[in-house]
């Protein structure tokens, strides 16, 4: 379950609902094309916010020239009557972890989304605090790393057509 909110000072409104992956894309995408969408509208909100100001293009870019959007059109660019902040994004881990693409304590590799903690060394909790522990972090290039090792590479049967790739 993913819930967003977004509050102002008298005001609290409900954002966003994902209530199981019943309601996610089933393209084969495992949710992405659905979460991609709330996220980048999370992302277009929490930038007005901080910018103060109306958004002077849609979440995608494009721009507002539909004939709902005539309030939008006039609006954008100008200052926010009230400020906007993100101040609750409720999910369990689960949802967390799907929705957002990050590691559990089950993966094979690196179960720590902060560090290079093997699967096997995870209850091991000598020589940890609240902000050291000893294992490195988990840094770009492990990410990288991780990528290219769950990347299948089809190749082509034809002369012609197009290598593949599929995560």
């Amino acid at each position: 379950m993913l819930i967003v909110t977004e509050n102002t000072k008298h005001h609290s409104a409900l954002v966003v609902v994902c209530r199981g992956k019943d309601e996610l894309c089933s393209c084969g995408c495992r949710g992405w094309c659905s979460m991609y969408v709330i996220l980048l509208i999370i992302k277009w909100m929490a930038n007005a916010g901080a910018e103060g100001t109306y958004p002077k293009l849609r979440h995608d870019g494009s721009h507002f020239n539909q004939p709902w959007d005539e309030h939008r059109s006039n609006s954008r660019g100008l200052p926010l009557e009230v400020c906007i902040a993100i101040l609750e994004f409720k999910a369990d881990w689960p949802a967390l972890c799907e929705c957002l693409c990050l590691r559990s304590w089950s993966h094979n590799l690196s179960p720590c989304f902060g560090c290079n903690v093997s699967k096997d060394r995870l209850g091991d909790m000598n020589n940890v605090c609240l902000d050291n522990g000893p294992w490195d972090d988990y840094t770009d290039e492990d990410l990288k790393r991780d990528i290219e090792r769950s990347e299948i590479v089809a190749l082509r049967t034809k002369p012609n057509a197009p290598n593949l790739k599929m995560g």
